[in-house]
């Protein structure tokens, strides 16, 4: 009995120290649902981050992007859809990937870190993972800034989803696993 006794000790002080030390997940969660029936799409969102649809011009896109609170300011998060005939005539999943990357390849520094099949939405998806330099603030001689970015792309009948995650460099691991969580809750309405 004695060995059962300091063996559920240590597994009761394994249970309080995970408690104390935070080792489930640090970020809290609210449920978001698209206003914009065309966005048509439910998730999980960070709490405290505040959702912003807008669509492009001729109904070219539509997008939520997630505005951060001040403290996480360079990190962007964002879902755009946009339907296949404003994608050009190259519309199979591979073709949107590869045009991505072109333009993507132009930025500073760019660096194709990743490339893998994955699923977002039930669906096959390309992942990708990128760093590259791009500006972070508007100011006058600002300097070019070291980003990590991750991407989902999938199709859905007529329509490319791109699930974006966006921060610098030195901060883009803190939010990976909200992300990955994020995605694994987005559904269609």
């Amino acid at each position: 009995m004695t060995n059962h006794k300091k063996y559920l000790g240590k597994i009761m002080a394994a249970i309080c120290i995970t408690g104390i030390l935070g080792c489930g997940s640090p970020f809290k969660y609210e449920k978001y649902i698209s206003q914009d029936a065309l966005l048509n799409i439910t998730m999980d969102m960070l709490s405290g981050w505040t959702p912003r649809e807008t669509r492009g011009a001729s109904a070219s896109y539509l997008q939520v992007s997630f505005v951060p609170p001040p403290t996480s300011k360079e990190a962007l998060l964002s879902i755009t859809v946009k339907d296949t005939a404003h994608i050009g005539t190259r519309d199979d999943l591979n073709a949107v990937t590869d045009d991505l990357l072109a333009k993507r390849h132009e930025m500073a520094g760019f660096k194709l870190e990743k490339r893998a099949e994955s699923s977002l939405l039930g669906q096959p998806a390309v992942m990708l993972e990128m760093s590259y330099k791009t500006l972070m603030s508007m100011a006058r001689n600002a300097p070019l800034t070291p980003v990590h970015e991750k991407m989902l792309i999938t199709r859905i009948k007529d329509n490319f989803y791109f699930f974006r995650y966006q921060n610098t460099t030195e901060k883009f691991a803190a939010l990976e696993p909200a992300f990955a969580h994020m995605a694994k809750s987005l559904h269609t309405k």
